[in-house]
């Protein structure tokens, strides 16, 4: 007898372990702060950061995409349909052209500049009118660079290439205004 109430008493134990630890858990997640409470959080930067990074990704899809002068698909882009586009995508609507885009976001010193801002270049050698623009990608010391639609076709161009250092005139952030 005194084997069988051994034996009932190492069973119920058994059974109740993981009613138990079940329990103890769900009162241990209760201490770990929630998702709502991380994006609460007054410091933007990191979600910032991550949305630049998600709307470049977007961007590079498009790499090899053939210009198309007012295009604003991914049948063919122009420079503003392509900015326009890609911020689309994520809920936030542009101006169809590169001068009034430059009015939309906030502006930049060039030492500002960020993954995911907004940089516009004069159109032609001597101009001081915005007739470009491209999305910055990354960002170094002296340098960075920016996805846009050129007549070649959705690419990948430096700050430093001659052709667009001359032409460079202004930066500004829009990214902040993407609700998410």
């Amino acid at each position: 007898m005194r084997k069988e109430i051994l034996l009932f008493a190492i069973m119920i134990g058994l059974v109740s372990v993981p009613f138990f630890a079940k329990s103890q858990m769900a009162d241990l997640s209760e201490e770990y702060i929630d998702y709502e409470t991380l994006l609460s959080v007054d410091d933007d930067q990191p979600r910032v950061a991550n949305l630049a990074a998600t709307v470049i990704g977007e961007a590079m899809k498009y790499i090899g995409t053939p210009y198309r002068w007012g295009g604003k698909t991914p049948a063919g882009f122009d420079c503003a349909g392509f900015t326009r586009y890609v911020y689309s995508r994520f809920g936030l609507t542009l101006s169809p052209s590169a001068p009034s885009q430059s009015r939309e976001g906030v502006r930049l010193k060039k030492d500002e500049i960020a993954p995911g801002d907004l940089v516009f270049y004069a159109g032609s050698r001597n101009g001081k009118s915005i007739g470009h623009v491209g999305l910055v990608t990354e960002v170094a010391t002296d340098e960075f660079k920016f996805i846009h639609a050129s007549n070649t076709g959705v690419r990948v161009s430096s700050s430093n290439e001659p052709y667009y250092k001359m032409r460079y005139i202004c930066a500004c952030r829009v990214i902040d205004k993407v609700k998410q």
